[in-house]
Formats: structure tokens, sequence, C-alpha cells
């Protein structure tokens, strides 16, 4: 069984790698385009990222009811209505359903779990927090996870490394 785990783990672990950037790089675009439609439409826009269903849902917020129904080629889920586009990490093809949403964050003097991330028309979140959402994919001892930070003071998203160390809370 040594023999068979040893050719198994070192394959498992660039396939789990692989899924975590590239729902990585996913959140990271999603929290782009939030930001770039608050900006582009001088309103709000904002992301929830839904841990129990494991996808995040974008939405307007902002006082121009025009604006809330999207763009049309941003809704991308039947299961949707023309004011929301959902990102379902659990049906996005190459990601097997291997990936989660582990925890989000926004940083005050310490990290605080805040589940949503609103941008104003500036670009800046709302409440003037940077925000962090770690990924995870794996079981057991091989749980790995990766986090996605957004940096309210430059507006840039960036993506961590892969690690094995889970959100403190």
């Amino acid at each position: 069984m040594a023999i068979a785990a040893g050719l198994i783990i070192p394959n498992a672990a660039p396939q789990t790698e692989q899924q975590l950037r590239a729902a990585a790089h996913l959140i990271a675009a999603e929290i782009e385009l939030a930001r770039d439609l608050a900006i582009t439409y001088n309103s709000q826009y904002k992301l929830t990222f839904d841990t129990k269903n494991n996808r995040i849902v974008l939405v307007h917020t902002g006082g121009n009811s025009a604006l809330n129904t999207l763009p049309q080629d941003l809704v991308n889920n039947p299961a949707s209505d023309s004011t929301h586009r959902i990102i379902d990490l659990s049906t996005v093809p190459g990601l097997l359903g291997q990936v989660q949403i582990a925890a989000c964050a926004e940083f005050r003097t310490t990290l605080t779990a805040n589940s949503e991330i609103i941008f104003g028309p500036t670009g800046d979140p709302a409440n003037g927090k940077s925000f962090l959402v770690w990924l995870k994919a794996g079981q057991g001892q091989w749980t790995r996870y990766i986090t996605v930070f957004f940096d309210q003071s430059t507006g840039q998203v960036f993506i961590g490394s892969m690690n094995g160390v889970p959100p403190p809370f």
C-alpha cells in the first residue's frame, strides 16, 4: 500500500494545485469584474461568497434601479435571473467539484469574518477594508488552501501560494 500511495499522492498534488489556482483566478476575475462594473456605471456592486452553497453571487446594489438588470452576457447561470451573476464552483469544468470556498474575511484591526464585499463608484470597498478569500481542495491531511487577496489601497487582486494552513476561523 505504501508503494501505491507513493504513486498516487505525487500525481494528485499537481492536480490539486492546478484546481486551486484555476479557482483562485476565477475568484480574482469576479472581484475585478465587480469593481470594474462599479467604476464603469458609477454605482455599487456586491459580491457574496456563499460558503454553504460553494458559489459567488454578483448583484447591483446601487441606487439606480435601471442597473439592477446585469448586462446579458454576464448572466451565465440558468438558475439565476437577469439581476444575479452566479458562479457555482461545484459545477465549473476542470474543478470537478473539488474546490470549495473555505472562508472570507475583511481586514480591520484583525481579520473579521465577512462573506461579502461591496464596491462603490470609485472602485473602493464601501467599508474601506481589504478582503481575503480562502479556497480549499483535498481531504484530511492532504487538504490544501490558497488565498485570494483584494488590496483596497491599490485596487489589485493577488493570489497566494498553495499551503496546508487553514483559515484562522
